[in-house]
């Protein structure tokens, strides 16, 4: 019975760790917060994970 129990609760702690550990975020920025015309290569230039990129005056 103790046994059945211990068990149980090392499943549950393990559940409750990946949860835990699996929740946290990245923040993924640019390597500056201004850019000037040019050519970027992602990966290089710019994060590989950036998935939204907005310009608030000028041209793309």
């Amino acid at each position: 019975m103790k046994r059945n129990l211990a068990m149980k609760a090392i499943v549950m702690l393990l559940l409750v760790f990946s949860l835990a550990s699996g929740s946290t975020t990245l923040d993924v920025q640019a390597a500056a917060k201004t850019l000037k015309t040019g050519v970027y290569v992602v990966g290089k230039d710019l994060s590989p994970g950036l998935n939204k990129f907005t310009i608030s005056s000028g041209t793309a």
